[in-house]
């Protein structure tokens, strides 16, 4: 669902405040636990802007009482994921509608929404922070016994952040963990006995390129059955042109304008469509806007909502008051008469989202637009003279 440009300075507010893990490091010196490498998402192919709501390898590991997962996020333009590890008997589905509902009422104002707080904060301190309990680096992991839940709080797909859990659950336990920022998103590791052997690094690695390429190749298809708008003629002359906000394939999310170009004449209109099972998008005009947030940040202060500092200064004095709101309708005219036009589509997604948006174009310019949610995806609409 929610993702990746969620929080345009996220990667700021995150990493100065809250939750900037480390990159990737060895074990300490002299450790002989071993360790279990899960990808969070996947760099995508050359030329495309893929996200994967998926982890990788998703099953399949075995880990001995002890041993440490590491939660490795990727490198990629426009992704923001969290790893919940679940308690004893929690599903994915309990955790993604009941425990973390991830759009939740603001409670001071019931008629605002917001982010749910712990799927983007998590439920303790990360590393290097000077409050007891941090936790979740090379030197000091998390420690998960199954008893309750262990949430890293979200991390943008930026500077390659890691999350490690020393997973000691009793043996024959299947351990689950879950982004809750995109329901699916899940994955496990197995406790076997120590006597039984471990999944291999190597053979870990094998798993997770053969999950990706699989997912890969039929992404790659479904983009380039999908390149091309689709024009229909209207009696006054001018044409209503169809085109798609991104498109999902299993765990895969095309996140780009599809067509990245279209090519319409003064008078065209043309409508974006929202595919089911893929991520919200918007269709905001002119690329790169600040207008029209659909997320906005504030801070709550005994109650009161003020707007949050922007980079480079620390979003709020006290982070425990940090709120991201949803703001999801429309903003702006249905017409782009000027390439400076602002106007969004606001949130283009599932029930009761609307499926679709329109935008008609009377002048002959180039327009160039964005999703204010995955600012690396972009597209243009070239405008010619009415024929």
């Amino acid at each position: 669902m929610i993702r990746d440009r969620w929080l345009r300075p996220l990667p700021f507010v995150l990493g100065l405040s809250l939750l900037l893990l480390p990159a990737v490091s060895a074990p300490p010196a002299g450790a002989s636990t071993h360790q279990v490498t899960i990808g969070v998402d996947h760099a995508g192919p050359a030329h495309h802007n893929f996200g994967y709501n998926d982890f990788f390898p998703r099953a399949g590991a075995t880990v001995h009482r002890g041993d440490v997962a590491s939660f490795a996020w990727a490198t990629a333009p426009d992704g923001l994921h969290d790893v919940a590890v679940l308690k004893s008997g929690e599903s994915p589905a309990a955790a993604w509608t009941k425990v973390y509902p991830l759009v939740v009422p603001d409670t001071d104002d019931a008629h605002q929404l917001q982010l749910n707080p712990t799927a983007l904060l998590g439920t303790q301190p990360p590393p290097g922070l000077p409050v007891p309990g941090s936790c979740g680096d090379a030197a000091t992991p998390c420690t998960y016994t199954g008893a309750s839940d262990v949430v890293a709080g979200a991390q943008p797909t930026q500077g390659s952040p890691t999350f490690r859990v020393k997973i000691d659950a009793p043996v024959g336990s299947t351990v689950k963990f879950v982004c809750l920022i995109h329901p699916g998103m899940q994955g496990s590791v197995k406790v076997v006995a120590d006597s039984a052997p471990v999944t291999t690094p190597a053979t870990v690695a094998n798993r997770a390129a053969v999950q990706y390429a699989g997912e890969t190749t039929k992404a790659l298809a479904a983009f380039a059955a999908a390149d091309a708008a689709v024009y229909h003629d209207r009696p006054d002359g001018t044409r209503r042109i169809d085109a798609l906000a991104g498109l999902a394939v299993g765990p895969v999310e095309i996140l780009e304008m599809i067509p990245r170009q279209i090519r319409a004449r003064a008078g065209d209109t043309v409508t974006w469509h929202y595919r089911p099972g893929s991520e919200i998008h918007t269709v905001t005009f002119p690329k790169g806007t600040m207008k029209g947030e659909p997320d906005p940040q504030f801070c709550d202060v005994n109650g009161v909502d003020i707007p949050a500092a922007a980079p480079p200064k620390q979003p709020c004095a006290d982070m425990r008051g940090f709120e991201v709101h949803i703001v999801p309708g429309p903003k702006g005219p249905s017409t782009i008469a000027h390439t400076f036009t602002f106007a969004s589509s606001g949130i283009i997604g599932p029930k009761p989202s609307p499926q679709a948006y329109s935008f008609t174009f009377p002048n002959k310019a180039t327009f160039t637009y964005f999703c204010h949610l995955h600012e690396h995806m972009i597209g243009t609409v070239q405008v010619a003279a009415k024929a």
